[in-house]
């Protein structure tokens, strides 16, 4: 199958963790697909959803650690007030996207700044190229990791499992959209599993489309 392969680096990166919230805020190891859709939508301009496009990614960073960081704190009809946290990011992200080639024209000129996690991780896209992903049957060996997967390939050593939403609705307040067990596979394995292949980069990834996440009901996605 063709698809618009966007390769897209940073200086830093920080994937919010909402399950802690006190002392330190720590980042996920890749980003999530609320914050790749969110990507999508500032390219495009527009809420962008799986019903828009099909998604699969492969993400590396050189490493992670912690900084101080100032923030305000607001409370609806109260006001705000400043406090100092600690928050893990990692340096040196990269991110290779796979979606629909019809999204090329929104990557050649994004409609708003293209972020990595926090306001501050501004994103700069490094290449664009039209590539052919090779379809993987789960009989076949294939090398696995650096992605996010719904059900791990077999033979994974170990991985971490978050309970993630797969975007966010551009409502306010905003609502978390099939909402999931996630696991996030930082190294590279040899393993077992149906996917898409770039054989340029010569891993493979899960298919996010609609369809694979349960999302193909829009009456059924809340």
């Amino acid at each position: 199958m063709k698809a618009l392969r966007v390769e897209v680096t940073a200086w830093t990166a920080s994937f919010r963790y909402g399950g802690f919230m006190i002392g330190i805020q720590p980042t996920l190891p890749m980003p999530p697909l609320s914050t790749l859709y969110g990507l999508l939508s500032a390219a495009a301009g527009r809420p962008m959803t799986p019903h828009d496009t099909f998604l699969a990614y492969t993400f590396r960073s050189e490493g992670s650690t912690v900084d101080l960081e100032r923030i305000m704190e607001v409370e609806p009809g109260v006001g705000g007030k400043w406090n100092v946290i600690n928050r893990e990011w990692v340096y040196q992200p990269h991110l290779t996207l796979y979606v629909n080639p019809k999204m090329r024209p929104h990557f050649e000129k994004p409609y708003f700044p293209l972020l990595l996690g926090r306001s501050s991780d501004l994103a700069s896209i490094h290449s664009i190229k039209e590539v052919e992903l090779q379809e993987v049957s789960s009989r076949e060996s294939s090398t696995f990791g650096h992605s996010i997967y719904t059900h791990p390939p077999a033979g994974y050593r170990r991985t971490t499992m978050y309970a993630l939403p797969v975007y966010f609705t551009d409502d306010i307040p905003r609502v978390a959209v099939g909402t999931r067990p996630f696991m996030m596979v930082t190294e590279a394995y040899e393993g077992h599993g149906e996917g898409v292949r770039d054989p340029d980069v010569g891993l493979t990834m899960e298919l996010f489309t609609a369809e694979s996440l349960g999302l193909g009901n829009p009456s059924q996605n809340n």
